[in-house]
This record gives C-alpha cells, sequence and structure tokens, in this order.
C-alpha cells in the first residue's frame, strides 16, 4: 500500500517487481483523492486490517507510524536511502521486537499479509 496516487500504478509496479518486492495487492490513493497521507493511510489501515493479519508495514514517516499502530501493526521506519533508522529512546521498547515481527513476517509469506479466515 501506498499514498501514491493510483495514476502511478503501473510505475510502482514495475518498480516493485524489479526490486524483488512480492506483493498480494497494491493498494493506492484514489486518483482525484487529495487528502493529507495519514488520512489516506487510515483507511487504508482500516481496509487492509479487515482483510489481512498484517505482520509488518514499513514506511518513511514517523507520523504515519503512529497510524499503524492504532491498528496493532508494528512498523518499521526508513530513511532517505531506504535503510531502517535508528529507532528514537521512547519507541525503543517496540522497536526492539522488530525482529521478532520480521521473523514472523519471513513465516507468514513474502509479503507479510495473511488472509484472515473466518471463525466459524
Amino acid at each position: 500500500m501506498s499514498a501514491r496516487n493510483a495514476r502511478w500504478s503501473f510505475v510502482t509496479t514495475a518498480w516493485l517487481r524489479e526490486h524483488g518486492v512480492e506483493h498480494d495487492e497494491l493498494v493506492l490513493r484514489g486518483r482525484t483523492d487529495l487528502r493529507p497521507d495519514h488520512e489516506v493511510k487510515t483507511d487504508i489501515g482500516r481496509l487492509l486490517s479487515a482483510r489481512y493479519r498484517v505482520a509488518l508495514a514499513v514506511d518513511d514517516r514517523e507520523d504515519i507510524r503512529e497510524v499503524w499502530w492504532s491498528f496493532g501493526i508494528p512498523v518499521a521506519l526508513v530513511d532517505d536511502e531506504g535503510a531502517i533508522g535508528a529507532p528514537s529512546p521512547a519507541l525503543a521498547a517496540v522497536d526492539a521486537a522488530l525482529g521478532d515481527v520480521l521473523a514472523e513476517a519471513s513465516a507468514v509469506g513474502p509479503s507479510g499479509l495473511e488472509p484472515l479466515t473466518p471463525s466459524v
């Protein structure tokens, strides 16, 4: 998922393929959606958490980390070069568990998404 406009879906899909990023589906901002990123990602988080058990979100913005956490989704923050940055001191306990989450995500599948199964 990305807050990138849907008109960039072809370019985004090509980039993901080129970089070996497997995914179950691509969720992007609607073509006419001009809302701030945090609003778009809140709606997308609601959609994804209803459909999947999301093992990990990767984002480049600290303020969006809070959006993912509101859905119980662990977050890895990356810097401008794409490297995972150092955790902030207040969030060190949560970030310290990232290794366990990454291991679990690897066990779940390549995209870190596991479809929810209806309870009987």
